[in-house]
């Protein structure tokens, strides 16, 4: 048996990776990221004065403080006018609010002595209704009951006395004095009728028609 190892088979042709291989026959060509555009610096116009000065004492005016807040100032007229404008206004209101706030002050003031007059106008009002109340108190419906009663029972007493005085002594009467007890008598006994019949229609609410 022969040692001898088989032969290895030719090497073929190296395939091309697909970063070198081309479509149609044709290399495309790698395409770049275009840089970002650089920001363009905004360059001042100098004022009209300073064109005719040599370059050196321009530069020393930019590097002088004041003169740069001057130019400054110059490019923001319009802006700085606006402003004005804006603070004018803003004054303006201001004043504005200082005056209608000087009239609300007044009428404030009118108002409260206008409330101080009211209020003693009701301070006299409760007075005078309390006045009216004392006054009317002996309308009321309690104190006119009350004094019916009493009529009532006074004219009870006074004819019941009368009847009582004439029957004590009826031996001295004569004539003129038993004519004198009936007068007496029916006269106090009608109006004790007449005020027993108020308090009645009183007590029924039927007040009026008795005078």
């Amino acid at each position: 048996m022969s040692t001898t190892p088989p032969t290895l088979p030719p090497k073929g042709p190296l395939s091309s990776t697909p970063a070198d291989s081309s479509v149609g026959g044709d290399s495309t060509p790698v395409s770049q990221t275009p840089t970002p555009h650089q920001h363009e610096r905004r360059h001042i116009p100098l004022p009209q004065v300073c064109k005719t000065l040599p370059t050196h004492e321009i530069t020393k005016l930019l590097d002088t403080l004041d003169v740069l807040k001057g130019y400054l100032i110059t490019l923001m007229k319009d802006q700085v006018e606006n402003e004005a404008k804006e603070l004018d206004a803003v004054v303006k209101q201001i004043e504005t609010y200082i005056e209608s706030l000087h009239k609300l002050n007044s009428q404030k003031d009118e108002t409260n002595k206008r409330l101080e007059h009211m209020h003693s106008l009701v301070q006299k009002w409760t007075a005078t209704e309390a006045q009216m109340a004392r006054s009317l108190q002996k309308f009321s419906r309690e104190n006119i009951y009350t004094q019916l009663l009493s009529s009532v029972n006074d004219s009870r007493r006074l004819t019941e006395s009368i009847q009582d005085s004439f029957l004590s002594h009826t031996v001295d009467h004569d004539e003129a004095v038993i004519l004198e007890f009936i007068r007496n008598y029916k006269q106090e006994r009608t109006l004790y009728y007449l005020r027993k019949e108020k308090l009645s229609r009183f007590n029924e609410n039927r007040v009026g028609g008795l005078s």
